[in-house]
This record gives structure tokens, sequence and C-alpha cells, in this order.
């Protein structure tokens, strides 16, 4: 994580995640100021398969507990989809933490 994030901080971010960016900026409410570097890396087409998961809350936590298991030391919890004016937005609830 700490080269993906070195190279966000230095411009180097693909096509698709200015895309993806752009299209979906708007249904974010960002909690706590993460760095811009971690926001662009959030969009990364090339990673976001692997990077978020969506399910039920109440699995959310069982999840992360056996990722941890399994030697994905940095899983984490990040955010929620939440109804906000009759759409749907997510909501990053968390900082990174560690050295990743």
């Amino acid at each position: 994580m700490r080269c993906v994030l070195d190279l966000a901080r230095r411009g180097i971010v693909s096509g698709g995640a200015e895309r993806n960016r752009a299209f979906f900026d708007d249904g974010i409410d960002w909690q706590g100021s993460p760095p811009e570097e971690l926001r662009q890396v959030l969009f990364y087409s090339e990673t976001s398969g692997g990077l978020l998961v969506a399910l039920a809350p109440e699995k959310a936590g069982e999840l992360v507990r056996r990722l941890t298991e399994r030697s994905h030391a940095h899983a984490r919890r990040v955010g929620e989809v939440v109804a906000r004016g009759g759409r749907s937005l997510f909501e990053v609830t968390c900082t990174v933490t560690g050295s990743g």
C-alpha cells in the first residue's frame, strides 16, 4: 500500500481512476479528512475489485477478522452505504493505520 500511496502523492494515477472519480466523487462524504492520495487510490480501476467489498453491516466484523487471520493484515471496515435525499451515498469513515 505504501508504494501505491507514494505514486498517488506524485500525481501518478491512471486514466481509469480519474474517470471513476469524476463519476462517483459527488456521492462520497469523506469523513475525517483522509489525505488526497488515499482518496485517489480508492478510485483505482486496477484494484477496485479487491480493494472494496460491500456486504451487510452485521457481517463486516467477521469478514475483517477472517481476512486478518488469513494474512490480510490491512483489512479494515472503511464505510457504509447510506440513503440520503433519495440516493445512495458511500460514507468513508476511517483513516489508514499502520505502515502499509
